[in-house]
């Protein structure tokens, strides 16, 4: 019985004891953050809106220096889109050593935040404009270029560049309507800086960034502090256009943000 017994306990030894225990497998979560892609306004159309201002007021509102930043890419995003809308602006005051100025910096900094090669060669058939005067023609191939840049860091997954990029552009555009406003007050053309859909998305988008060194950056916060308050004013209007106190705070605001980068 004992001989009986000692078999059975080695035989369950033999069958539960030297086999392997089969681990499950614990799946990793991983959390999709949404980017939302709402494109930057048309900044041409906006520009061109202003119909009674002269190409001196264009130009005294095209900025004459830009700051160096290649070597912080998440900065240097932040300008490309600025520098785009400061190139169409340029357009509008017809000044070819300011425009040539902004789209070679403006190309560099592309190159440098890792824009595809294929968008870049675009940089040869603005030169080539800039040079002619083509002036017209110059205002569709850099909203084309503005488009494509967007498009290129969205569907690659470079949300948080992508979102500084939009942010810069979207505060720059703004920045320069209010400038332009602010010394040519026309209360119907106000109604121009009524951007609810890409101001909404702006500030879902920077509330999804994940890269924490961009959050505990200064002009983070500052540019979400700002964003809340254009929102306010910008909400703040029944019939879509706004004083001329409401636009100079919107351009102080602006103004911020940008001295932030």
């Amino acid at each position: 019985m004992f001989r009986k017994l000692m078999i059975l306990f080695v035989v369950v030894i033999m069958l539960f004891g030297c086999t392997p225990k089969t681990e499950k497998k614990v799946e990793e979560k991983t959390t999709e953050v949404e980017f939302y892609n709402a494109p930057l306004p048309n900044f041409s159309e906006m520009f061109s809106n202003l119909d009674y201002l002269d190409t001196v007021d264009y130009d005294q509102a095209v900025p004459e220096k830009f700051e160096n930043s290649k070597n912080d890419v998440f900065k240097a995003s932040f300008f490309v889109g600025s520098l785009t809308a400061d190139a169409l602006l340029a357009t509008k005051s017809r000044n070819k050593t300011k425009l040539s100025n902004i789209a070679k910096t403006m190309i560099d900094y592309s190159k440098f935040i890792g824009i595809s090669k294929d968008i870049l060669k675009m940089a040869d058939e603005l030169n080539v404009l800039i040079a002619d005067d083509k002036w017209e023609e110059l205002e569709g191939v850099l909203e084309n270029y503005k488009t494509q840049v967007e498009i290129s860091l969205y569907t690659s997954e470079e949300y948080d560049i992508f979102t500084l990029l939009q942010l810069g552009g979207w505060n720059e555009g703004l920045n320069r309507i209010c400038f332009l406003l602010k010394d040519n007050y026309n209360h119907e053309k106000s109604s121009f800086i009524d951007q609810k859909g890409i101001l909404n998305q702006l500030i879902i988008n920077m509330g999804k960034i994940q890269n924490t060194s961009i959050k505990n950056e200064k002009y983070y916060g500052i540019a979400v502090k700002n964003l809340t308050e254009i929102k306010s004013i910008i909400y703040s209007s029944k019939d879509r256009t706004y004083t001329i106190e409401q636009i100079k705070e919107i351009f102080r605001l602006t103004e911020l943000i940008k001295s932030a980068y």
